[in-house]
């Protein structure tokens, strides 16, 4: 069965060509008459010109130019569904999410930080896109904690993570990481293109579809943090999960025990210390030593 926010977006594609009712919207996408009711819904949100006549709908044809994976990342935002990650290629994302802020502020306050800023040049841009579009090596010159240069990247995606802009790539410059690397767009100073190709592996492909965080790391095995939540916060764990991995293990009046699986300290210390002191690491052993020595430091 197509996921959630791809039929949204499929949706989209046939209400611009003629008017759909939700009986044969629910048979094409082999799913029930609620489901497309929520989908219309959640379209009815983002597009205000939305016909309907005798229970069916269409659209008028957009009139912005969006690729199918900022769509889905649209949907994203707009549904707030799995909002701290979006890979984008076309500019028109950062207006389409301004403008539907601005109209809705009536009605919502955003409390988010802010959405940063490209400072770097269009040309850098562009040849950023035009590096990943065609699969090209590229050598930059990137200003981390020092200027230094880059050579034989495999430039993958633009990636937006936590308001900020990112292109992830494979490197052998990078030793951490089995050579996956996460560059800040801002700190790319410049770019050189090769003519050469690279054939791109759908594994680091499939990571990067499927990144629950920065702080994943490629390639390295998961293993189970299991966190117990006292009864001041357990209905917050209850109604939200903080990662795609949680899950409810047991509950009583007191507790809600919790499982995540992740591969690296850093994709849930920052969960435990929000909640602190009203959550607490039950295992491994390690990663509660590490949060008790963060305790003190406090």
């Amino acid at each position: 069965m197509i996921e959630p926010r791809r039929r949204v977006l499929e949706i989209v594609k046939l209400l611009q060509k003629r008017a759909y009712c939700i009986q044969e919207l629910s048979l094409i996408f082999e799913v029930e008459k609620r489901t497309i009711q929520r989908d219309i819904a959640v379209i009815k949100k983002v597009f205000h010109p939305i016909s309907t006549s005798k229970g069916c709908y269409s659209l008028e044809k957009l009139e912005f130019d969006i690729d199918d994976m900022e769509f889905v990342s649209f949907f994203k935002i707009i549904s707030l569904i799995e909002k701290n990650k979006i890979s984008v290629k076309n500019k028109d994302f950062n207006n389409l999410l301004k403008k539907y802020q601005d109209e809705t502020r009536q009605l919502y306050c955003f409390f988010e930080n802010p959405l940063e800023e490209l400072n770097t040049n269009q040309k850098l841009i562009k040849d950023i896109k035009f590096a990943i579009y065609f699969k090209r090596y590229c050598d930059i010159v990137y200003h981390e904690r020092e200027e230094r240069e880059l050579k034989d990247i495999k430039p993958y995606k633009i990636v937006y993570a936590k308001n900020n802009w990112y292109l992830v790539a494979m490197t052998k410059n990078y030793k951490y990481n089995n050579g996956f690397k996460r560059f800040r767009i801002n700190f790319i100073k410049d770019i050189k293109i090769d003519t050469k190709t690279f054939k791109s592996d759908i594994q680091v492909e499939e990571f990067i579809k499927n990144m629950h965080s920065l702080f994943e790391d490629y390639q390295k095995p998961k293993y189970e943090v299991i966190l117990e939540a006292n009864s001041n916060i357990k209905r917050y764990f209850k109604i939200k999960k903080y990662l795609p991995s949680q899950k409810i293990l047991d509950e009583t009046q007191t507790s809600l025990t919790l499982s995540y699986k992740i591969n690296q300290d850093m994709e849930i210390i920052p969960l435990i210390k929000t909640w602190l002191p009203d959550l607490k690491v039950v295992s491994p052993k390690e990663l509660d030593k590490t949060i008790r020595e963060i305790i003190k430091k406090y």
